[in-house]
């Protein structure tokens, strides 16, 4: 009953899902809101998923659910597996080159960390930027936007949740650790 309730209260429009393969409770809700009710119009958007399985789901709203398919960019992916910080000196490494980079690492300590330690390595034309929630709004914008010298390579430091959060349009290059915090209850 409650839950009737509640569909029946929320005002018809539009819902976007973006990401919507990182499943939540929130989204899950809304997509089952979205299924039984024929007055609210979807827009599901997800460079990973499987678009039949909504489709499937969506069916019962007695319509069909139209796919609308962007290609993306493909880019090449090295792999290594060498010493313990080989990331730090690929950083470097793709910087000097003229790469502005993206460094994933696994926490706010990391991010400091790495931060100085890149700060340490390279020096006048390159701007070390670090990216996390606890930075002001400005802070966080700073390394969003291009440096505004286009002699300067900047190099940003920050947590996985950059992957699926925010889009730095001038990057060119990207390194990930593959050292990842997890949550667990």
């Amino acid at each position: 009953e409650m839950m009737r309730q509640l569909f029946s209260s929320i005002t018809p429009g539009v819902i976007i899902f973006d990401e919507v393969q990182e499943k939540s409770i929130p989204t899950d809700v809304l997509l089952y809101l979205a299924r039984y009710r024929k007055d609210i119009q979807i827009i599901i958007m997800s460079a990973t998923l499987d678009p039949q399985i909504y489709q499937d789901y969506l069916k019962i709203r007695g319509r069909e659910t139209p796919v609308v398919q962007i290609p993306g960019k493909i880019f090449p992916i090295e792999e290594h597996y060498q010493k313990r910080e080989w990331f730090l000196e690929k950083t470097v490494e793709l910087a000097q080159a003229g790469k502005h980079t993206l460094l994933f690492v696994s926490g706010k300590a990391e991010i400091k960390d790495y931060s100085e330690k890149l700060r340490n390595k390279l020096w006048v034309w390159y701007e070390v930027l670090e990216l996390h929630a606890e930075l002001s709004e400005k802070e966080q914008f700073a390394a969003i936007i291009p440096p505004s010298d286009p002699n300067i390579v900047r190099v940003i430091v920050a947590t996985n949740v950059a992957e699926s959060s925010i889009t730095i349009p001038y990057l060119n290059a990207v390194v990930d650790t593959w050292v990842h915090k997890i949550g667990r209850i």
